[in-house]
């Protein structure tokens, strides 16, 4: 009797265990890709940039990656950058994917070269149906806003 009862209890925890919490799914390691416009205020002046292509990238730890690729935030800019701001939480409920951030140290190029004159303060934005990507932040004293579709 005793060997039954021990093999109901670990069938038990077996089981509950393989529930899933349809509250806050995480999302799979992998990559979207954007397409749209970043707005940078620059000198008191909204300057838009239409074809911004920024990546979001789920990693393995759980948060997300914003990858911005081969952008100049004002046209001023000498040369584009490819900027990643890593170690963003977000939360996965019904479709919608919310993320915020705050002190993150962006870095650039082949090496993660650190940013932090431009680290990322006030960092908030959604992605609604893996369709749609819209985020605000900082990247030091610059206020930057996108908005962006799936690309296929």
């Amino acid at each position: 009797m005793k060997k039954l009862s021990f093999i109901a209890a670990i069938m038990a925890l077996f089981i509950c265990g393989c529930e899933k919490n349809s509250g806050n799914d995480e999302q799979q390691p992998g990559t979207l890709s954007f397409s749209g416009t970043m707005s940078v205020i620059f000198r008191g002046e909204t300057v838009p940039t239409d074809d911004v292509k920024i990546d979001v990238s789920y990693e393995e730890d759980g948060t997300l990656s914003l990858i911005f690729n081969q952008v100049k935030f004002v046209p001023q800019m000498p040369v584009s950058l490819d900027v990643k701001v890593s170690g963003i939480t977000y939360i996965d409920r019904d479709g919608v994917v919310t993320f915020s951030g705050n002190n993150i140290i962006p870095t650039y190029g082949l090496v993660d070269a650190e940013m932090p004159d431009y680290t990322v303060t006030g960092l908030t934005g959604t992605i609604s149906g893996n369709n749609i990507l819209r985020f605000s932040l900082n990247f030091g004293a610059v206020p930057t806003s996108y908005e962006g579709a799936l690309t296929l």
